[in-house]
């Protein structure tokens, strides 16, 4: 199970690269596969992963919140993989 676990972890790795450089490319996402041989689906398909993989992350670090009025502030930390994901 670790190998397929650490498999994974590096294909994840490899794919927060390449939406890393996308955004940095200032190309929409049909251009930037192109440029670089990999196939839009391909593209889509492991940007689902890399969310989801954030998402069961968040999960367990989530705090939890009652209420917050409108001038509450909460730190938000964000790692580098979480920063591929904006658009």
């Amino acid at each position: 199970m670790k190998a397929i676990e650490a498999t994974m972890g590096y294909r994840l790795s490899k794919w927060a690269s390449v939406l890393k450089a996308w955004k940095e490319s200032g190309l929409n996402i049909k251009r930037y596969c192109n440029s670089v041989g990999i196939f839009e689906h391909q593209y889509y398909y492991w940007q689902k992963k890399l969310r989801e993989a954030v998402c069961e992350k968040m999960e367990g670090s989530r705090p939890t919140m009652t209420c917050l009025s409108s001038s509450s502030f909460m730190e938000v930390n964000i790692s580098p993989l979480q920063l591929a994901f904006r658009q």
